[in-house]
């Protein structure tokens, strides 16, 4: 925005001139008065104007064919943005105006101009801003975390930079530079990045930018406003100022409050660097769920008290696009690929709602249940929460930063609102597992699994077997699940972990046809397996 910004007004009418004129230095704006062409031409050869509000009939009130106020504007530099203010609207005569020429009623009401040229400066007169781009990155590649341009050409892809420098700019409307960085996009199909503001070389406060389709982004800001803003704390993630839109695009800057350093790191970057380890994850935890997140659990509400609502599943189901057509036949899908035999592993269908499945080494065949079968007719014997809460709904670990205090912050609002209290402690587990563990054999994984599932109460030790007791991935992802657990626990007030399994269930069979590289590296082809396992005995444990 450009600030001070200098507005030129030109009106025959002595009383509307200075009434107009003392209505936007009341606002702040510098402003030029000037009765007629003459006046007008000598101010604005002194002085630069960023906007003209021009009466319309400035030679003849009385006279329909004046139009000596166009006349003026299009004498006007081109980059001065005006409005022809008159009581005598003609369509005809603004016909191809140039877009930074607008109508405005002169009968309206006084808030209606400040409103428009508030407008005008917020939305259209922005100063240029400088974007240093950090090493590897790129505004088109930050353009491509959205999900709806990832399959464009890349000459649409291109024509879409000036719009995207265009909503940097408005959304920085203050800063002369910013300087952007790389940030992991969560799940909600938006972008995201980091952007450090300069203002005249003055460095300020680093923000997170979200960016993305405008229905998207506006979506998204709704749901922080209802869900998440009324709850904001001493540390907390808060939007800053307002959304902002182009053609295309919206945007919004989020701050986190109370940061301790100028730079954070999202969960996954602090799990695989050795931020996180067997001293600080407990304490990360424990600020996540009973700092970050303890009004939206401090208002939990008893799960059988509620009328309307859905069950378990249909809640599941509906977070993570499964209730669609299309989302559970990529699920349905999934499975299928995963018959058969992959480096001596075999899963095979032995009967209608049951798999076989056989180690390497000929080792012994076992009976496992078919989840994808299992759901889609024994949905009903799932169990229901205890608790409804308000929840992110989409904590996976790269929407949970954090600073070199522990200190936690959280960011994607896109699927916040009220569900089973434990859906985000599940996410962050299944996160856990089956991303950020960093291990390819995928025999040490089910072993690890089993020791998961095989737990009967939130605080079991989960005593990991001989050949994984040394293993450093696994006794870092065990000290991790149970400190989730433990938070869990505390959150349901119950050590029944039916609930829990049927969230660990769910995001299970969502991972299984996911065909992207997880954050560790490890090739989805090991995580698919993993995760047909891991929803197979949790079926088994569900069922038990």
């Amino acid at each position: 925005m450009i600030e001070n910004g200098q507005i030129l007004v030109v009106d025959n009418h002595h009383g509307y001139l200075h009434a107009v004129a003392e209505t936007l230095r009341e606002e702040g704006y510098t402003v030029f008065t000037a009765e007629n062409e003459q006046q007008a031409e000598a101010i604005l050869e002194r002085n630069n104007i960023n906007l003209a509000v021009i009466d319309l009939r400035l030679a003849d009130n009385n006279s329909e064919a004046d139009e000596s106020g166009l006349a003026l504007a299009d004498r006007m530099d081109p980059h001065i943005a005006k409005f022809i203010y008159t009581a005598y609207y003609d369509a005809r005569k603004f016909r191809n105006r140039p877009e930074n020429t607008w109508y405005l009623d002169k009968t309206q009401d006084p808030e209606t101009l400040i409103g428009e040229v508030n407008r005008v400066f917020q939305d259209v007169l922005i100063n240029p801003l400088e974007i240093e781009e950090t090493a590897g990155v790129s505004l088109e590649q930050f353009l491509l975390q959205v999900e709806d341009f990832q399959d464009l050409p890349d000459e649409q892809l291109h024509l879409l930079i000036p719009e995207f420098k265009e909503l940097l700019s408005k959304l920085f409307q203050r800063a002369t530079k910013i300087r952007v960085s790389f940030l992991q996009p969560g799940r909600s199909g938006a972008g995201v990045m980091l952007a450090c503001p300069f203002y005249n070389e003055v460095e300020g406060t680093e923000v997170v930018v979200k960016f993305g389709l405008r229905q998207q982004i506006m979506h998204e800001v709704s749901l922080y406003r209802r869900y998440a803003e009324p709850f904001v704390r001493v540390k907390s993630t808060q939007l800053i100022g307002s959304v902002r839109r182009t053609r295309h695009l919206a945007g919004a800057l989020f701050l986190f409050v109370g940061m301790a350093d100028a730079h954070t790191h999202d969960f996954a970057t602090a799990y695989r660097s050795g931020m996180l380890n067997s001293l600080t994850i407990p304490v990360v935890i424990e600020n996540l769920f009973f700092d970050s997140c303890k009004l939206w659990y401090s208002a939990k509400r008893p799960w059988d008290l509620q009328k309307d609502i859905d069950t378990l599943a249909e809640s599941y189901q509906k977070q993570l696009g499964l209730d669609q057509r299309e989302g559970w036949r990529k699920v349905q899908n999934g499975l299928a690929g995963l018959l058969g035999h992959w480096q001596g592993f075999v899963f095979e269908r032995e009967a209608a709602g049951a798999l076989t499945f056989r180690r390497p080494l000929n080792g012994p065949s076992q009976t496992l249940v078919d989840p994808v079968w299992f759901v889609e007719n024994h949905a009903d014997q799932l169990p229901e929460p205890h608790f409804w809460a308000i929840t992110h709904g989409d904590l996976n670990s790269r929407n949970v930063f954090i600073d070199h205090k522990n200190t936690v912050w959280l960011i994607d609002f896109s699927r916040t609102g009220w569900g089973p209290a434990l859906r985000d402690a599940a996410e962050l587990e299944a996160a856990v597992k089956f991303e950020l563990i960093g291990v390819s054999d995928l025999g040490q994984r089910l072993l690890f699994e089993d020791v998961l599932t095989q737990a009967t109460t939130f605080d079991d030790p989960l005593e990991l077997p001989s050949q994984l007791a040394e293993a450093p991935p696994f006794l870092h992802a065990r000290d991790a699940v149970r400190a989730i657990r433990y938070a869990a626990g505390k959150i349901a007030e119950t050590e029944d972990m039916s609930h829990y399994n049927t969230g660990l269930l769910f995001y299970a069979l969502k991972v299984m046809p996911w065909q992207k590289h997880a954050l560790d590296g490890v090739d989805y082809a090991v995580r698919q397996r993993h995760a047909l396992y891991a929803a197979a005995r949790l079926c088994e444990k569900i069922l038990a």
